[in-house]
Order: C-alpha cells, then structure tokens, then sequence
C-alpha cells in the first residue's frame, strides 16, 4: 500500500547551495528533485513522491556548496514514512543533513531522529 507525499530540500547550511540533486527510490518507484541556486534560509520547490507504510524510502543526495573550494557532497540512506505523513524535508547543514518527516511544511517536532545526521562522504 502506497501513499503520497510532497519532498523539499531546506538550506540551513552557511553557503547558498550552487546545485542539488534527490533520488527517492520506494518499492518500483523513483522520483527526482533538482535545482540550482538555494539560497541560505531558503526551500526548494516540491515533488510529489511515493511512498510506503512504515518501509523503507531509499535517499541518495548530492550537492555543490557555492562559494567555496570544496568539491561535491554526497550521502545515501533510506528512512520510514508513516500512515499520516505528508511532507518530507531534507535540511542541509555544512556537514550533515537531517531528514525529517511532518504532517505540514516546517514542523520542527517531527524530526526523525533516526534519519538526523547524515554525513556528506
């Protein structure tokens, strides 16, 4: 059983994001988010992903800081979605990301712990 969601991208690092890519990957179902130009504060637009009940959303991010020497960041992890769900926000930092699962936009109590801290490799 599937369930929809929409997936944004939030720059809490220190340096506008110069491009960013998501794959999200359920079951036979991949969806992408890409863009150019986060600036610092700011949410990308939305995807519409699929999703399943309490299994597991396979991530794989990439993305170019601007404004500084350093080369791409990547990581890869998956995290469970629930029946009542409806957003997922990936928040970028310097060195890590979070991935946190809400019922709105910008719900700050429904981080998933197990899904925090992902380092960039």
């Amino acid at each position: 059983m599937s369930h929809k969601l929409k997936m944004y991208i939030r720059n809490d690092s220190s340096h506008p994001l110069k491009s960013y890519s998501v794959s999200h990957t359920w079951n036979d179902h991949t969806n992408n988010l890409n863009g150019e130009n986060l600036a610092i504060s700011q949410l990308s637009r939305s995807q519409e992903i699929t999703s399943g009940y309490n299994e597991h959303d396979w991530y794989t991010v990439q993305l170019t800081f601007a404004d500084t020497d350093s080369s791409s960041k990547q990581t890869d992890f998956y995290c469970d979605s629930s029946h009542s769900e409806k957003v997922v926000t990936l928040y970028i930092h310097d060195d890590y990301l979070d991935c946190a699962y809400s019922e709105e936009i910008g719900d700050p109590d429904k981080h998933s712990s197990s899904c925090n801290k992902k380092h960039w490799t």
